[in-house]
């Protein structure tokens, strides 16, 4: 849940458990930001989310156990960095 939403759970269940937060990103423009989301992810993040959700749910026995920090390791070790391939060399023809 979002903001809200973490309000409501709070009300009805008081402060004590433990969350799993995914983030959408920034979209860029400062514009583009809303106070809300309602739609489904885009189908290009099923690249990562697919991925990410099997991992959540391969080691969440972890968090049970309260070992949250080696939750978080196995989960951030599914999450490739995201890398910008440089620009290729131009070739000067001689």
């Amino acid at each position: 849940g979002g903001h809200n939403g973490l309000r409501s759970i709070h009300a009805q269940i008081g402060p004590d458990y433990r969350r799993i937060r995914l983030g959408i990103g920034h979209p860029g423009d400062k514009s583009k930001v809303t106070g809300h989301v309602l739609k489904d992810f885009a189908k290009a993040d099923g690249e990562w989310l697919e991925p990410e959700l099997e991992a959540i749910a391969d080691h969440f026995d972890t968090v049970i156990n309260g070992k949250d920090a080696n939750f978080m390791t196995e989960v951030a070790r599914v999450m490739k960095p995201q890398t910008h391939k440089p620009a290729p060399d131009k070739k000067e023809d001689d």
